[in-house]
């Protein structure tokens, strides 16, 4: 929300928002039955081809099976220490042989000695990669980790694209809800927690399950598709905004036109 009074809208979506949402904004609230967003199916093509040098330097460092890769790669705004202490290392605890995967940038050297200890070293830190590569780490991961409470959207979106995973504690506000959002679309409710117990375990659960971990990729891979250029976005956009408008905009009709 804004909180500034001369904005009467906000616009969000009924997949991202909660029942009570309308008390987290000064604004009128518009919950659109839509994602909101038509977004790319950015797919397998705009990966790098494989011996350039980023490719390489970076898959050289991560480690091969049986080591399971969880992906933490979010901005680094994103990271709540006190969030990261109380859950990664019981993820930890529960899948030993794990290593988690974080973005080097923007990390005070103090924050990446912290993710460490708490990891206990088990953690590597990559620099800002092509987006190839990026996706690329993606589905080398065995799991992603929503970052709670701000969450993830784009990662999120680039983790189904490539038919992963990505365990999610919804947040409060609207920021920690758009993964959940489009596991709500997708029909697919299985790596959504409610606690952060429920955060870890189910972690650990697809950590550990390979059968478990495959039967919801497969459900990912088979329901996405609802996620991406979504036409229907864009049409509820123009209804939606000529609707509001129409109290103080005069849409005059042009000669030979339909406006």
């Amino acid at each position: 929300t804004s909180g500034i009074p001369t904005v009467d809208y906000y616009f969000s979506s009924a997949w991202y928002e909660p029942t009570d949402a309308e008390a987290n904004y000064s604004e009128t609230l518009v919950q659109m039955r839509s994602l909101c967003t038509s977004y790319p199916d950015l797919s397998i093509k705009h990966r790098v081809r494989k011996g350039g040098a980023d490719y390489t330097s970076t898959l050289e460092v991560l480690p091969p099976p049986p080591t399971k890769l969880v992906c933490c790669m979010q901005t680094s705004c994103k990271v709540d220490l006190h969030f990261l202490r109380r859950t990664m290392p019981r993820i930890l605890d529960g899948a030993p042989d794990a290593v988690f995967l974080f973005m080097r940038e923007h990390f005070a050297s103090a924050t990446r000695d912290a993710i460490s200890e708490a990891l206990a070293g088990q953690v590597l830190f990559l620099p800002t990669l092509l987006f190839g590569t990026f996706r690329t780490v993606i589905a080398r991961s065995t799991i992603l980790l929503d970052l709670h409470p701000f969450g993830g959207c784009n990662t999120a979106l680039d983790s189904f694209l490539e038919g992963r995973i990505i365990v999610t504690l919804p947040g409060s506000e609207l920021p920690g809800r758009f993964t959940q959002g489009f596991y709500r679309r997708m029909g697919v409710v299985d790596p959504i927690a409610s606690t952060e117990d429920e955060y870890v375990d189910l972690a650990v659960r697809f950590l550990n399950d390979s059968k478990e971990r495959r039967r919801v990729e497969r459900l990912i891979e088979k329901r996405r598709s609802v996620l991406f250029n979504d036409q229907a976005s864009v049409a509820e956009w123009e209804d939606t905004l000529l609707l509001v408008s129409r109290p103080w905009v005069t849409l005059m009709r042009r000669k030979g036109g339909d406006r």
